[in-house]
């Protein structure tokens, strides 16, 4: 067999990482996901408030949750993402266009794995998933 034909089977049989879009604003929230499938991960649903990343995460079971801080909703992504963290140990990647002191303060509180500013720079969100992940993409 040759070296090519080995490592497109490779490839085929590599699973692709699984990600929770958690954003309330759904045109960022779809230009991550076109972003993310261009990288080869799979997307498992976008969801736009805490209490739904919940469920979600139920349903789906993802590798890793893009979270925005501030949604809809009752529950930040900050409180969705405390939980999600306890019950199931899913890397967080936050998302935000604030970087208020405060809001670093909290997030710095709970296991996350990066936190990039909006608007999203593909190379930061590529080494953030590669972090997160510990696996190339």
């Amino acid at each position: 067999m040759r070296y090519a034909d080995k490592k497109r089977i490779a490839s085929k049989s590599k699973k692709l990482p699984s990600i929770l879009i958690v954003e309330d604003e759904l045109i960022i929230a779809h230009d991550l996901k076109f972003c993310l499938e261009q990288m080869g991960c799979k997307v498992v649903g976008i969801v736009t408030s805490g209490e739904e990343s919940i469920k979600a995460i139920l349903i789906h079971h993802p590798d890793v949750v893009l979270m925005d801080i501030k949604l809809k909703g009752k529950m930040s992504g900050i409180e969705a993402a405390e939980i999600i963290s306890q019950r199931w140990q899913i890397p967080i990647i936050y998302l935000s266009a604030y970087s208020e002191l405060s809001l670093l303060q909290k997030i710095k509180k709970t296991n996350y794995c990066g936190y990039l500013s909006k608007p999203i720079a593909l190379t930061e969100l590529k080494d953030s998933l590669e972090n997160a992940l510990h696996i190339e993409i």
